[in-house]
């Protein structure tokens, strides 16, 4: 008898461990459609709320910014769209903004697997220290917050000049990877990305940034960068290339 009331009692637990674990699944599969559906609705007022401007030549005045003079891109032949959202700050706003783009650009749902080239240049002159040589780029992002752990394919640039060290660098972004983006535009001003729809050779950055840029749309990629200054009260993303290579997000 009291070993078929044991039996009982150990079939009756193992009853409410199987409700209570299939309750857990029930929540997590619930906060999954709830995650979704909120990030649904914010790509709804993203887009809704997003406007578009248009540089046929980025070497000519245009709508969008002075590329040459503001930000020392040059190109020949190359065009280039922004997208801007007034409702949310660049700090707040930039990474969502940027992965809409890039899903707009190679017409995906999802960008599970997608990897995105980044070049970081640290704006100001840093001193010619064992520290610095020591950590160099990805050291000194590392201690202004930046997860450089979720980043690939690092490696960093060292030149001398008169006032101290000009330090960059340039790694590789798994786009499943959420909150590397705005950590590196939060972090430092001179952030630039890069994508292409075709399987291009790697381009050295070596040998400088206009270099690079400019082998990036040779290859048929697409460079992009944040504009504007850190408080902001808006976020704006320009994308530059190869006209055709850009269509997808002129016809917003």
């Amino acid at each position: 008898m009291n070993l078929m009331c044991q039996n009982q009692v150990a079939v009756q637990k193992r009853y409410i461990l199987e409700m209570m674990l299939a309750d857990i699944f029930l929540v997590r599969i619930i906060l999954k459609i709830e995650d979704r559906i909120l990030t649904t609705l914010k790509v709804i007022i993203m887009t809704t709320n997003v406007f578009t401007r248009c540089a046929e030549d980025i070497s000519s005045a245009n709508d969008i910014a002075d590329f040459h003079g503001r930000y020392s891109i040059m190109g020949k032949n190359i065009s280039a769209v922004s997208w801007e959202i007034t409702n949310w700050t660049r700090r707040e706003g930039s990474e969502s903004l940027l992965r809409l783009m890039i899903k707009r650009l190679l017409l995906l749902d999802e960008l599970e697997g997608v990897k995105l080239t980044v070049i970081v240049e640290l704006s100001a002159a840093q001193p010619d220290s064992a520290m610095v040589n020591h950590k160099k780029l990805w050291g000194l992002l590392q201690d202004r917050g930046v997860n450089i752990e979720s980043i690939s394919d690092k490696v960093s640039f060292i030149k001398k000049n008169n006032d101290g060290l000009k330090i960059s660098g340039a790694g590789v972004i798994d786009l499943s990877q959420e909150g590397v983006i705005s950590s590196l535009i939060n972090a430092e001003n001179n952030v630039y990305f890069a994508i292409s729809r075709y399987k291009s050779k790697k381009i050295d950055y070596g040998e400088g940034r206009s270099y690079w840029m400019n082998e990036t749309w040779r290859e048929g990629g697409v460079v992009f960068f944040a504009l504007g200054f850190f408080d902001e009260p808006s976020c704006e993303i320009a994308a530059m290339g190869n006209k055709r290579e850009i269509l997808n997000l002129i016809a917003n």
